[in-house]
């Protein structure tokens, strides 16, 4: 066993970077895919697991919409530019600057002035500095800087590489005409009044691109909150790391969407999906689904994701536990008392029928071995209790998380 798999993640973990990179990968995979939506979390939300994340936030956000800006907002809206301005029209002997010749208005004078032959010209006025084109301005040198700090930080890579990319061709637009006339003032604009009044769909696109930049902050504390204590980073960190990990499995096998940002009210689903089976929900830090099963409502300690199973057929706990091998039977008795606590009814005696089972994840190895780990006998009717290892920065020899995907594939077939 690796000295890495006999230490769980603490506050000054040299392995931190490489955890928050691997999270990083994650989550933009996801997004890539379709199932994320931004914002990913509400930054009016509660103090919550991203607090530590703005840096890779920053990247997320210029590298999934930067590439939308300069490839097919800004275009759309330079061709629009071109393309529409004020005529004047002047009679001239001499040509104006970009001026054209107007030959048929030129006939036509000459046949009410048969002794006069001036040229009518036309040439193109174009008031640039209106507030869609301060918009475009602003979403242009709002890429070029996140994209040329996000790249600072990085070691020398294809990562690097591409946003350094992105906040050149950002930069150039903003040196080169038009955008180089129009004031470099922040705009104050409603980008929903834009979108209703703006005549062509190209602004209506980038007002709607702004919107989703400007969502796309990383959560804070709410007013009055506190932010969490950074030694308890690490123990978020695998706790996010565990959920992604698992969405990337669920997301391999069903059609996943996300519901909720990470920052909302934790009483819908902050998943769903759909399995042959029907329909299935992810709950993230929510017991609020077992409200009216509690047997010790006085408890409040919740599972850190509750899946609920499509048709009816129960719920299966998973809880990320940053402990090392010590901490594994604590971690054991805990998700017993979780099956207690969900699937005890005082009353009518034992109801465990709701809980399909609880799956613990750690990131080091006791007896868990490299897959999925069952800690008792099956038993007919027993609810299992199972447990898998997640590495921190990746090791493809521990294949756990695959077969729990499997394993709840099996139970929404």
């Amino acid at each position: 066993m690796s000295d890495e798999l006999q230490r769980p993640l603490t506050a000054d973990d040299p392995r931190l970077p490489a955890v928050r990179a691997r999270l990083f990968l994650l989550v933009r995979a996801l997004a890539r895919q379709g199932v994320l939506r931004m914002p990913l979390a509400s930054s009016a939300g509660p103090p919550l697991t991203l607090h530590w994340l703005p840096t890779l936030w920053q990247r997320l956000r210029v590298e999934l919409l930067g590439p939308t800006l300069l490839n097919e907002v800004i275009p759309a809206i330079e061709r629009r530019m071109n393309s529409t301005g004020q005529r004047e029209a002047r009679l001239s002997h001499d040509l104006p600057p970009r001026a054209t010749v107007d030959w048929p208005a030129t006939w036509r004078q000459q046949l009410r002035q048969p002794f006069q032959t001036p040229l009518v010209t036309r040439h193109w006025q174009r008031d640039l500095d209106l507030p869609q084109n301060r918009l475009a301005r602003a979403a242009l040198t709002a890429v070029a800087h996140d994209a040329s700090q996000s790249a600072v930080d990085l070691p020398l890579g294809e990562e690097r590489m591409l946003l350094s990319r992105l906040g050149e061709r950002a930069s150039q637009r903003l040196s080169a005409m038009p955008w180089r006339e129009i004031s470099a003032q922040t705009p104050v604009i409603d980008p929903s009044d834009l979108t209703r009044t703006l005549r062509g769909e190209a602004w209506r696109r980038l007002a709607q691109w702004w919107q989703a930049w400007q969502q796309w902050q990383p959560p804070h504390a709410a007013a009055g909150g506190v932010v969490l204590d950074p030694a308890l980073e690490a123990d978020w960190l695998f706790e996010l790391l565990v959920l992604f990990e698992l969405l990337m499995e669920l997301a391999s096998r069903f059609s996943l969407w996300q519901s909720r940002s990470l920052g909302d009210a934790a009483q819908r689903p902050l998943f769903v999906g759909r399995s042959a089976a029907g329909r299935f929900a992810l709950y993230y830090q929510s017991g609020s689904m077992f409200r009216d099963q509690r047997s010790l409502q006085a408890v409040r300690a919740i599972p850190d994701i509750v899946i609920e199973l499509p048709a009816s057929r129960g719920y299966v706990l998973i809880d990320a536990k940053n402990y090392g091998p010590q901490g594994h039977s604590q971690a054991i008795y805990k998700l017993l008392g979780y099956l207690y606590q969900f699937g005890y009814d005082a009353e009518s005696g034992h109801r465990f029928e709701q809980i399909q089972g609880g799956i613990l994840v750690f990131p080091t190895e006791e007896r868990e071995g490299r897959g999925l780990h069952a800690w008792q006998r099956p038993v007919a009717g027993a609810q299992p209790v199972l447990g898998l290892v997640l590495p921190p920065t990746g090791n493809d020899q521990y294949s756990g998380m695959a077969e729990l995907g499997q394993w709840l594939a099996t139970r929404m077939a």
